[in-house]
C-alpha cells in the first residue's frame, strides 16, 4: 500500500485537491452542494494520480540515477513496471467515468487533457529540453479549471485567473525545488532550467519575476472575483509573504532559504482556501 500511494504522489495530488475545491469554491459564491464537491474531488484525485503514476513508470530509468527519486517504488524494484501501468490507466479510466457519470463532459475532457499533457508531452520532453516546463506548468495549473467547469459547466474569467495563478506558483515552487537539487538532475542529464543555468542571475529573476506577477493576478482574482475582507488582506499577506522569500533568498542563496521559500509556497494555496472559506461562510 505505501509503495502505490508513493506512485500517486500523494502529496502532489493533495495540494491539487487544494486548489480543485478552491475553483469549485469561488464558482459557486458558497453555495456548493456536498455531493458535487465529493465527486469533484474524488474523480480528480483519480486523474492525479493515474497521471502520477504513469509519469513514474516513464521516468523510472532517470529516477534510479537521481539520489531524491532513486528510492521510489519503480527504480527501488517494489513493484513492476506492468503492475504501475495497470494502476495508472486503471486510476485514470475511473477517474474519467466518475466525471462523466457524476458530473459533466467538458469537466473530463479537462482532466484527460491534463493526464495528456503531463505524461506524454511533458514528462518526455523533460529529457530533451527546458521548454518542457511549458507544457508541465499548463497541466499543473489546469485543476482549479475543474472545479470551476464542475460546478458552472463552462470556464468563466475567474477560473483562467486561478489557472495563471497555480501557472505562476509553479514557477516559484517547482523551479526553487530544481534549484536545490540541481546537481542530481545534472546527474541524470536532465535539462532542467535551473541544472543548466549554473546557478546564473537568470532563474532568481524568473522566480522573483513570477512572484511579484502572482501577488498582482491573486489581487485582480479577489477583486474579481471574492470582494470579501479575509480573502483580500489573505491575498496581500500570502502574496507579499512569498515576494519577500524570494527576494531574501534572491540576493543571498542558501538551501536554509531555499527550503523556506518551499515551505511557504506549500502553504500559500492552503491558505487563500482558508481565506475564502472564511469569505464565503462566515
Amino acid at each position: 500500500m505505501r509503495a502505490y500511494l508513493q506512485l500517486v504522489k500523494i502529496r502532489i495530488v493533495a495540494l491539487v485537491l487544494v486548489v480543485c475545491a478552491m475553483g469549485a469554491l469561488a464558482a459557486s459564491g458558497g453555495h456548493l452542494q456536498a455531493s458535487l464537491l465529493f465527486w469533484t474531488l474524488l474523480g480528480t484525485a483519480c486523474l492525479a494520480g493515474g497521471a502520477g503514476t504513469l509519469n513514474q513508470l516513464l521516468e523510472r530509468e532517470t529516477d534510479a540515477r537521481m539520489e531524491r527519486t532513486r528510492l521510489r517504488p519503480l527504480p527501488a524494484g517494489r513493484l513492476t513496471p506492468g503492475r504501475a501501468l495497470g494502476f495508472g490507466v486503471l486510476l485514470t479510466l475511473v477517474g474519467c467515468v466518475m466525471i462523466v457519470l457524476q458530473i459533466n463532459v467538458l469537466t473530463a475532457f479537462l482532466g484527460l487533457l491534463c493526464v495528456f499533457l503531463y505524461v506524454l508531452v511533458y514528462t518526455p520532453m523533460k529529457r530533451l529540453t527546458w521548454l518542457s516546463m511549458l507544457p508541465g506548468s499548463v497541466a499543473g495549473a489546469m485543476p482549479p479549471l475543474l472545479g470551476w467547469s464542475a460546478v458552472t459547466g463552462r470556464l468563466d474569467l475567474g477560473a483562467w485567473l486561478l489557472f495563471g495563478m497555480l501557472l505562476l506558483w509553479q514557477q516559484v515552487h517547482f523551479n526553487t525545488v530544481i534549484w536545490m537539487f540541481r546537481d542530481d538532475y545534472r546527474g541524470a542529464g536532465l535539462p532542467v532550467l535551473p541544472a543548466i543555468a549554473n546557478n546564473g542571475p537568470g532563474v532568481f529573476r524568473l522566480i522573483v519575476t513570477a512572484a511579484v506577477v502572482l501577488l498582482l493576478v491573486s489581487l485582480l482574482f479577489e477583486r474579481m472575483c471574492l470582494c470579501g475582507v479575509y480573502s483580500r488582506w489573505g491575498a496581500w499577506a500570502t502574496g507579499v509573504g512569498v515576494l519577500a522569500i524570494c527576494l531574501s533568498w534572491a540576493r543571498t542563496p542558501s538551501l536554509t532559504s531555499a527550503r523556506l521559500l518551499v515551505v511557504t509556497s506549500v502553504g500559500y494555496f492552503p491558505a487563500l482556501l482558508g481565506f475564502l472559506c472564511c469569505d464565503l461562510w462566515l
